[in-house]
């Protein structure tokens, strides 16, 4: 399996997701023009991912600003990330937020609630 690897744009995040280590990383902003097109790709490595993970899965957001379906799409990359842990595998997400940024905090606060696997957020 091929590791994703995505530059950012003005609109869009960095994103890198490495099979064989199972280290990812979404790092930036996101307010695509079509949210669907943009994560369609991430979702189709994900769900090929899922079929064969790493023995541990980390992954770290670092978001600066994000729009609603981002939002959502995000949330569908952490639920993604539920299946790995189901099959027995290690999974660890970690929410990187500036001390300053409280909406950040609480828009991790809030992720970490709404999934079932290990959630750090970490304060920078």
């Amino acid at each position: 399996m091929e590791n994703l690897l995505i530059q950012p744009t003005d609109r869009t995040p960095f994103v890198s997701l490495d099979a064989t280590t199972g280290q990812f990383e979404i790092a930036g902003s996101s307010i695509p023009e079509d949210c669907l097109v943009f994560y369609e790709k991430i979702f189709s490595w994900l769900d090929e991912y899922v079929t064969m993970p790493a023995a541990q899965t980390t992954i770290d957001l670092k978001m600066d600003y994000f729009n609603t379906s981002s939002s959502k799409s995000l949330y569908m990359i952490l639920k993604r990330l539920e299946k790995v842990k189901d099959l027995g595998r290690g999974v660890q997400a970690n929410w990187h937020y500036s001390l300053k940024d409280t909406d950040m905090f609480e828009t991790g606060n809030d992720f970490m609630n709404l999934v079932n696997i290990p959630f750090k957020l970490i304060q920078y």
